[in-house]
């Protein structure tokens, strides 16, 4: 939303190319990119690279589950991190972790205070 000649004006979205897909729970851990229900958020070891400052050590390690059925055991987090969207900038505490072909996952813990909503209008 923004104001014009102070009234609000509905801003128009970018556009987005996406994709969705339908999975049995095998299908998912079979396949090596896939990631369900992330609770937490979480970037690319490669991209993790470009922070500046060194991630934290957690209080408890987290225990990832990746697709492939292989459980690590995270014990580092980079928070108060900052997610540029849409010329907004927002903060994000960000688990490293590897992920092939994303850089990042962003999880309930950023969704739902933030009150993010996900259209899924088809």
């Amino acid at each position: 939303m923004r104001i014009t000649d102070g009234r609000p004006v509905k801003a128009e979205a970018p556009a987005v190319k996406s994709r969705a897909f339908q999975l049995t729970t095998e299908e998912a851990r079979a396949a090596p990119n896939v990631v369900t229900g992330a609770t937490r958020s979480f970037v690319s070891l490669a991209l993790n690279k470009k922070f500046r400052d060194a991630p934290r050590t957690l209080d408890f390690p987290l225990e990832v589950e990746i697709a492939d059925d292989r459980t690590m055991s995270i014990a580092r987090v980079f928070q108060r991190s900052v997610l540029n969207m849409f010329g907004e900038r927002f903060p994000i505490d960000l688990v490293p972790i590897p992920l092939r072909g994303l850089k990042v996952i962003i999880g309930m813990d950023w969704l739902g205070p933030n009150g993010s909503m996900i259209d899924c209008k088809s």
